[in-house]
């Protein structure tokens, strides 16, 4: 799948491309590409495709672009019918002036127009892989693995254009929020949310990997797939919100 994004030149540009790995077996296709939901209105722009792989096991894929914002959101997740151990690994075609949020030298790297581009993997550091990360203007690709278990996992990146000197100066902070549902805590493999933050902006990432339930993270309570919102002084503030037809 090519991503082309960034004005005026492509900061993203290029394949991405994705491997799966159950245990220690690779897991193959078992079908192209299918648009599963498609949105736009005013500065919202959302896709969803999934792909089957072998063993049952499903490969569903989420871009979310907030054109006001300077904000592209870019998500793997992998749906299986059973538990496993799983290794991810996400790679992307970049252009110069991509600032990685945890590479000294990619920081050094000039913004340009202007503008700089922050890219964050918003994955907790111990699913990591140390020397994973590889960003560089010579290969043009940055790559994330990770190493997971459960019966599914969201492997998030998240591309955030700079508005200000002082959003240039600084890389963004993310949190991975805590679920819950009836008062218990979600596990990772049911749902995840993020909360993400450049200067003074911040914003929220939510994705159900199970049967949608009533949840809550960060005073918000939701009941669908999936919720990209701001976060301000009056709480989430949702921008986009999928529910799956019953």
């Amino acid at each position: 799948m090519e991503v082309r994004w960034g004005s005026p030149e492509p900061r993203l540009r290029g394949p991405w491309l994705t491997t799966v790995t159950r245990g220690q077996t690779p897991l193959v296709s078992r079908s192209d590409w299918e648009q599963v939901c498609r949105y736009r209105e005013g500065q919202i722009d959302h896709w969803e495709y999934e792909m089957k792989l072998s063993h049952g096991v499903r490969l569903q894929r989420q871009l979310t672009y907030l054109s006001r914002d300077g904000v592209l959101f870019l998500a793997d997740a992998i749906v299986s019918p059973r538990r496993a151990c799983w290794t991810v690994e996400a790679a992307h075609g970049i252009q110069p002036g991509v600032r990685w949020t945890d590479d000294a030298s990619f920081a050094d790297l000039p913004p340009g127009n202007g503008s700089a581009t922050w890219s964050a993997c918003l994955v907790p550091p111990e699913n990591l892989e140390a020397g994973a990360t590889s960003p560089s203007s010579e290969s043009g690709m940055v790559s994330r693995r990770g190493r997971f278990e459960g019966r599914a996992v969201f492997f998030p990146f998240v591309f955030l254009i700079a508005r200000s000197e002082a959003e240039r100066q600084a890389p963004p902070l993310w949190r991975s929020l805590t679920v819950t549902e009836r008062g218990q805590v979600v596990a990772a493999d049911a749902a995840v949310a993020y909360r993400v933050q450049l200067g003074s902006r911040q914003w929220v990432f939510y994705r159900s990997l199970a049967a949608p339930g009533n949840r809550a993270f960060l005073g918000c309570n939701f009941a669908g797939e999936s919720l990209v919102g701001v976060f301000g002084k009056k709480g989430v503030t949702a921008l986009l919100e999928v529910h799956l037809e019953e």
